[in-house]
Formats: C-alpha cells, structure tokens, sequence
C-alpha cells in the first residue's frame, strides 16, 4: 500500500512526506506482526519459546542504533562504501570455504550446493536491482506515462513486482503442494533454471518493446508485462533463498548462513547499480529517441545474460542432484 500510495504522495505533497508514509507502511506492517502473532506462536525452534531477555534485547537496540550511525557516516565516503562491499564480498566466500573445508560430508555437500545457488543468486540480483534503477529511468525517459487518463509517476511501476508477487505466490504454494503429493515437486535447481528463462524474457520484452515505440515512447503494458514475468521468476529464485537455507544447513548455522545470503543479496544490489551505469543517459540528453536504444540494448543483454545463467542451472542440475542426495536433509520446520 505505501509503495502504491507513496508515488502519488510525492506528487502532489513532495520527497518528504512520501518517506514518511513508507514509514508508516513500516510500523503498519509491524503492528500486524503484534496483533496477528496467535498465528504463528506456536511456530518456532526452542529459543524462540524461552522468556524474553531484556538485557539482550536492549543490547541489540544499542547495537542497532550505533550501526545505523555508522552507516549513515560511510555512506558520505563513497570510496569507503564500495571497500566495505568488496571486503564483505571476499568475506563471504571466505566464510563458504572456510565452513566447507572443515565441515562433516553431509554438511560440505549441502555447503557446496548452496555456494553455487548463491552464485547463481548474485546474478539474478544484479538484474533485479534494474527494477530500481534502469527500468525506472526508461519508465522516465521512454514510457509512455499516461496510462488511460492516469498520469502514471514513472517510479509507481516498481509497485508491479510486489503486486505480481501477491498474486501469483498463492498459485505457486498451490502448485507446489500438488506436485509435492505425487513426488513431482521440481528441485530447487530446477526452480532456479525456470526462474532465470523468466527473468529473461522479462528483459527481451522490455528490449523489443523499443520496436513498437512512438515517438521514442513505449506503452507501459510493456513495463506491466515484463514485471510479470521477471516477478514470477523472483518466486522461483529469490523466494527459495532462506528455505534452501533450512534445506541444507544444520540448526546451528542457519542463523550465520541466513546472514551470508542476506549479504550476497547486497552485494549483488551493488553489483547491480554498477550495471545499471552501462545505460546511463548525460544530462544534456533529452531526447526520448537517443536515449531509447541505449535502454533497450542494455535490457537485451541482460536477457541473454539471465540465458546464459539458465543454461548454467541446467547444466548444474546432475551435480546439485547428486550433493542433494549426500547433505543432510533437515526438516525445514
């Protein structure tokens, strides 16, 4: 609601109240958590049916505070920024080699599996991050925003990904579980490799839409469109991350494994704006059919990128069978 809303808020209101509603959607979206908690209270490992620690708690608030203000400090030093990002990128693969090197076999294989979804997790990211990023400058620069009357703020596209999200998460869950009953539950490898052809022609759409432009505008069906396949495709890949977690990793890791996905997640965001910089337009152009092939050639080399990762999956699927098969399978509850 507060990324529909939100566009709309900074139109007519500006930057800071549009914040400010996020904000709001936030302590909403918290506020449900408390009152809806009898839903899941009886979900959980043992620490989460302990009494609470105040202590600990009101640590981990001083820690969060104290973090955030030096996140706020590195973020003016953008030479700062970008070596904390690389140091945090060796880290993790440190992390993964140094825990596959002295794990038991069981775990080394369910290690090794999720090292190479990751990876492959890092390259889905890169291209998601063009949500935005990229495809929010072409919805500037080179979408047609008057959409039925509806004078479309270029950013509101964004809000197509969580709403592709809400619609077709209850398909997938549907799906799953039928197929789960007659044992046909495709393999997460398998998920990813489907995952990748969405997400690329996702890209293709947006990169032959430049075909069908008027004036160097497109329609923005092409934009709700190839937000549907690259959401889709976002379920499939992205959606699988902390369950691929509980699937290979022992109880007493997933906590730090669920930490270097995150964190691959955020390298990957990076990696992504650099991306992004490929198509970037200078300030003195302005013309919608100068910057228009730039975008769309930007967008048809990340759908043959998103291909190539898809035939990498492909190829991958014998070898993670065979590492499924001898990590230790947990039960992800």
């Amino acid at each position: 609601l507060s990324q529909s809303l939100s566009p709309i808020v900074r139109v007519h209101y500006g930057w800071h109240w549009a914040f400010a509603l996020s904000g709001f959607g936030l302590m909403f979206g918290v506020a449900q958590f408390f009152f809806q908690r009898r839903f899941v209270d009886h979900i959980g490992s043992a620490p989460d049916f302990q009494p609470l620690r105040w202590r600990r708690l009101w640590l981990v608030v001083a820690g969060t505070l104290a973090v955030s203000v030096l996140i706020a400090l590195i973020i003016q030093h953008l030479s700062v920024a970008r070596a904390i990002v690389w140091l945090s990128a060796a880290a993790l693969l440190g992390l993964f080699l140094w825990l596959i090197a002295k794990g038991k076999p069981s775990e080394r294989a369910g290690l090794i599996a999720m090292l190479l979804l990751t990876a492959q997790a890092i390259i889905f990211f890169i291209c998601y991050q063009q949500m935005s990023t990229s495809l929010t400058l072409f919805a500037v620069r080179n979408v047609n925003l008057n959409f039925y009357g509806y004078q479309v703020p270029p950013e509101q596209f964004q809000v197509l990904n969580p709403f592709w999200i809400a619609v077709f998460s209850p398909i997938l869950a549907i799906l799953y579980t039928r197929l789960g009953k007659k044992g046909k539950d495709p393999t997460v490898g398998t998920k990813f490799a489907i995952g990748f052809v969405l997400l690329a022609a996702g890209f293709f759409l947006y990169g032959v839409s430049g075909k069908f432009a008027h004036d160097g505008h497109v329609s923005a069906w092409w934009m709700i469109w190839g937000y549907l396949f690259q959401s889709i495709g976002e379920l499939l890949i992205s959606g699988l991350g902390l369950s691929m977690v509980s699937r290979y990793v022992g109880p007493g890791l997933r906590g730090l494994m669920m930490g270097a996905w995150l964190l691959a997640t955020g390298i990957a965001q990076f990696l992504g704006s650099m991306v992004a910089n490929l198509a970037s337009i200078p300030k003195e152009v302005t013309d919608p059919l100068k910057t228009l092939p730039i975008y769309t050639d930007l967008f048809n080399k990340l759908g043959v990128v998103a291909i190539v990762a898809a035939g990498i999956m492909i190829a991958m699927l014998p070898l993670l069978k065979k590492l499924d098969t001898g990590s230790k399978q947990i039960d992800p509850a």
